[in-house]
């Protein structure tokens, strides 16, 4: 793996941001051309549906877990340490 030098923070992209644009790329290359091709089943449909909402809950939970592996949260009254 490659990290700049000068790497801070800001300028790692949002779990959510990832996740929406490798979304977005499956969607354009793969999902879109099979649905124009008519090369695909409503099951298909439904099963993409459920798969994007499960991605969009686990890129949220990663945005809210690095959040708080960021600020550690020594304020709260659950924190050991």
């Amino acid at each position: 793996m490659n990290i700049k030098k000068d790497f801070t923070p800001s300028d790692r992209p949002s779990a959510i941001d990832a996740m929406d644009h490798g979304m977005s790329y499956l969607w354009e290359n793969f999902i879109e051309p099979k649905i124009q091709a008519n090369e695909h089943k409503e099951i298909d449909i439904e099963l993409l549906a459920q798969l994007g909402i499960i991605f969009k809950d686990i890129a949220e939970k990663a945005e809210a877990y690095y959040a708080m592996e960021e600020k550690k949260f020594t304020d709260s009254h659950n924190y050991l340490n």
